[in-house]
C-alpha cells in the first residue's frame, strides 16, 4: 500500500484487510521509503493525497511511483487506486489528469454509468448511493476502459481494467479521523460543488461506499 501524506492513511480498509486476513506494508514515498519490486505484491494499493500526479517538479518521488504503477498495470498485478490513486492509474494508462473547474467536497450522490453493466468489479453497486468526495481534479477513462460511476460535479468516479484494477475518484475509506486532519489542513470554501460535511454515525459499518470498497476488496483478494 502506498500512503502520499501523513494526513491521507488507510482508513477503513486497514479494518477491511485485516478481515481477510491480509497485512499490508505500508510504503510512503515522501519520506524516502523505498518502493518494492513488482515482484513483491499480488495486490497494489494506491491512496490519495494533497498533490497532483502532474506536480513531479515539487513531489520528485512521482516519477518513480508511476513506473512501478505502469510496470504493475503491464505485468498483469491487481491495483486499486483511490482519489490521487485513481488518478496515477489513469495518466499512466493513458488517461488524461487535469485541475477542475470547481472543487469537489462533502457527501455526494454517485451513479453508475452504463459502462458498469459491462464492469466485473462494479456491476454490483446500488444504482446510486453517498460517497464522500475531496478532491480538486479529475481523470478521464483511460483507453480500453470507460466511466462506471458519476456524480453532478463530476463525469468520471471510476473505472476498472480486465476485472483486477479500479479505480474510484471518492474516498470509500474515510473514517472521522481522517476526516478531521482534512479539515484542520485545509477549512474548504463553498462552492458549487461542496456540500454537507458532516460525517455519518457508524460511517464504517453503515455507509454504502463502505460496502463497495469491501466487495472491491474482497474481488480483488479472491
Amino acid at each position: 500500500m502506498i500512503q502520499h501524506s501523513e494526513i491521507v492513511g488507510p482508513g477503513t480498509l486497514a479494518i477491511l484487510l485485516n478481515d481477510h486476513g491480509l497485512q499490508a506494508r505500508i510504503v510512503k514515498p515522501y519520506l524516502g521509503d523505498d518502493l518494492p519490486a513488482v515482484t513483491d505484491f499480488d495486490l497494489l494499493i494506491l491512496l490519495g493525497g494533497p498533490m497532483g500526479v502532474y506536480e513531479e517538479a515539487e513531489h520528485p518521488w512521482l516519477i518513480p511511483e508511476k513506473a512501478l504503477v505502469r510496470a504493475a498495470v503491464a505485468g498483469g498485478k491487481k491495483v486499486l487506486g483511490i482519489c490521487l490513486g485513481a488518478q496515477m492509474l489513469s495518466e499512466v494508462m493513458g488517461g488524461r489528469v487535469r485541475r477542475a473547474e470547481h472543487m469537489e467536497a462533502g457527501w455526494h450522490e454517485v451513479r453508475l454509468t452504463e459502462g458498469a453493466k459491462r464492469s466485473t468489479l462494479f456491476r454490483t453497486a446500488p444504482p446510486a448511493f453517498q460517497a464522500f468526495e475531496w478532491h480538486q481534479d479529475t481523470f478521464t477513462a483511460p483507453p480500453g476502459t470507460e466511466s462506471v460511476m458519476a456524480t453532478d460535479g463530476c463525469a468520471n468516479q471510476a473505472f476498472e481494467f480486465e476485472g483486477r484494477i479500479a479505480a474510484v475518484q471518492f474516498h470509500p475509506e474515510i473514517t472521522e479521523e481522517l476526516y478531521t486532519a482534512w479539515q484542520a489542513r485545509k477549512p474548504l470554501t463553498p462552492g458549487p460543488h461542496v456540500k454537507s460535511l458532516k460525517l455519518q454515525a457508524g460511517v464504517t459499518q453503515d455507509d454504502t461506499a463502505y460496502r463497495v470498497l469491501r466487495e472491491l476488496i474482497q474481488a480483488l483478494t479472491e
